[in-house]
This record gives structure tokens, C-alpha cells and sequence, in this order.
């Protein structure tokens, strides 16, 4: 009979990650950034960004498919070490993403209760059954650890396009900026520009919401008051 690996590899991993957590410099400076009145979604997205990063070497320290059963990840050990380190980060990066709407909103004087972005469980189902259905972890490892750092990232995206729609559905009219990083790819300079998040749902358009893997472009928006802010970056 296999032995059960998974307690102990999620153990592995969660130590390592807390431990470099704790430790990290950037992660004390940001989170500065972010439980202050002056904190930006772009704070909100280098914070996710580097607790991705954290997770990615904690992975790269002990996941292989030399510590897994014949090389191989099978569902029941990706569907805990994912959901418990994932679901982590989500919590993590989604306390981020409301301390930041919570102070964007207060410096506009906007009196809405900040969304909490809800845990995207499709995408972490599709990352899991990407991993299970691989014969031998190793060949797509690579792959399997940016994937991580993208994942946190995109709670922040999602935490853009709740609080925009919120905003949106209580009256206000926020307009969307992308703008595209220097060395972006031709799908997000197709993306860069002005957009009334009106419009775009008219549209069904929510692709200026998302971002491809190690993508870099920026989305500000205007609150009610005129002033722009940074959204995500």
C-alpha cells in the first residue's frame, strides 16, 4: 500500500513559506504600504506578487517528482497541498486587496463597503487537474510554480472588477484605464486604453480585467471625485 506523502509535503511547504513570510523584508514594507491611508492597488499587487514568489520557492525547495510516488502528483495530494497553500494565499492577498479599497474608497469619499473577492475555485480546480493528469510532475514543475505566483495575483484582478462593479451598480461611474507595460505582448497593447466600466459590461467585455502569465500592464480608474487612482499593477 502507497503511503500517504501528503501531510508531510504540505507541512514542508507551509514551513518554509511561513518562515520566509515572516522574515521578508518586502513583505514588512508593503504591508506598511498597505494598512496606510495612502495605499494603492499597485502596493495590493507587488504584495500578491511576492507572496506568489514565496510560495513558488517553497515549492521549488520541496515539491519534485523525486518526493512523489512514482514521479507523479495524483489528484488526492495536489487537491490538498493546492487548496491548503493556495488557499493561503488567498487569504492573504485578499485582506491586502480590501485594506486597499477600503483607503481608495475613504480618499475619495466614497461610503461603500469594500468586496472581498471570492476564491476563484475553477481556476484552482483547472491548476489541479492540470497537475494530476501529468505522468511525471517534473515535466511541467516549471509551469506549475509561475502558475502559482499568477493564481495570487489574479485575486487582486478579481478584487478590481468586484469593486468596480460595486461602485458601478450603486450609481457611480468609474472609467477603466489599461495601459500596457513596454515590453507587453501584442494581446495586451490591443487592450491598452480608456474604458467606461459601463460600456464594458454592456459589452461583456472583462478582458482589460485580466492579465496572462508574467504579464506586467497597469489598470488605473477614476473614482467619483475625479481624482485617478492606480487599480492594479
Amino acid at each position: 500500500m502507497m503511503d500517504d506523502i501528503a501531510p508531510a509535503l504540505i507541512d514542508e511547504v507551509n514551513k518554509a513559506f511561513k518562515n520566509e513570510y515572516k522574515n521578508s523584508a518586502k513583505i514588512k514594507r508593503l504591508l506598511e504600504k498597505i494598512n496606510s491611508p495612502s495605499a494603492t492597488y499597485q502596493d495590493a499587487n507587488a504584495y500578491a506578487e511576492e507572496v506568489g514568489d514565496i510560495l513558488k520557492r517553497a515549492f521549488e525547495k520541496y515539491v519534485s517528482s523525486d518526493a512523489l510516488p512514482d514521479g507523479k502528483m495524483y489528484y488526492n495530494i495536489a487537491e490538498r497541498l493546492l487548496r491548503d497553500t493556495l488557499g493561503t494565499n488567498y487569504e492573504l492577498t485578499a485582506d491586502a486587496a480590501e485594506k486597499v479599497q477600503k483607503a481608495l474608497n475613504t480618499a475619495a469619499n466614497i461610503g461603500i463597503k469594500p468586496v472581498r473577492p471570492e476564491l476563484d475555485e475553477d481556476r484552482l480546480l483547472n491548476l489541479i487537474d492540470r497537475i494530476a493528469n501529468e505522468e511525471y510532475y517534473d515535466d511541467i514543475r516549471k509551469m506549475i510554480e509561475e502558475a502559482l505566483v499568477n493564481y495570487t495575483q489574479s485575486i487582486i484582478d478579481d478584487a478590481v472588477k468586484a469593486n468596480a462593479e460595486r461602485q458601478y451598480n450603486a450609481g457611480l461611474h468609474p472609467k477603466i484605464i489599461r495601459k500596457a507595460e513596454a515590453r507587453a505582448c501584442a494581446w495586451c497593447r490591443a487592450l491598452e486604453g480608456e474604458y467606461d466600466y459601463g460600456e464594458l459590461i454592456a459589452e461583456g467585455n472583462t478582458e482589460v480585467f485580466r492579465r496572462h502569465d508574467a504579464c506586467r500592464c497597469t489598470t488605473y480608474y477614476y473614482p467619483a471625485d475625479g481624482k485617478k487612482k492606480n487599480v492594479w499593477g
